[in-house]
């Protein structure tokens, strides 16, 4: 006797994934966390080897401020078995983040003088998009490897 099970999308697969086997949720949460790592550290990478004013920012730690590249403010949060779910996330904790990866319009000061645009210089959701369809695939295999077939992987 077999079951015909549909997964249609990522959540579909996520709450499949979750019925899975310990030995398969632990593959499945390897999958997602490396996934993330290689993110983080592709972006780290970028921004590593790109020198701009809007690399470097200053954090206001008590009287001390302390000067931090924007590569070293990539983080990786994970969660696992614990949630009953396999969960990983990429962010950039520098304040101005965002203005590297979208850029900005023509700023102007108050006097008329110009200060420029940023363009944009997006790294994060590029990368993210290349790994997350690494890792939805093998997530895929996770499942296939725990006998079920799974159709429409895109």
């Amino acid at each position: 006797m077999s079951a015909n099970f549909k997964i249609d999308g990522l959540n579909a697969l996520r709450e499949a994934l979750q019925r899975l086997p310990d030995q398969l949720q632990a593959d499945a949460e390897d999958s997602v966390r490396e996934a993330a790592e290689q993110t983080a550290s592709s972006v780290r990478a970028v921004y590593a080897s790109r020198r701009s004013p809007l690399e470097t920012y200053t954090l206001k730690g008590g009287v001390r401020k302390t000067r931090k590249h924007l590569a070293d403010s990539v983080e990786v949060r994970t969660r696992g078995r614990e949630t009953g779910a396999a969960w990983a996330r990429v962010e950039v904790r520098a304040p101005h983040a965002q203005l590297f990866e979208f850029g900005t319009q023509n700023r102007q000061w108050e006097n008329g003088k110009s200060t420029g645009a940023a363009p944009a210089r997006p790294t994060l959701i590029p990368a993210a998009l290349r790994e997350r369809r690494q890792m939805v695939n093998e997530l895929v295999a996770v499942v296939e490897r725990a006998g079920l077939k799974v159709t429409g992987n895109a």
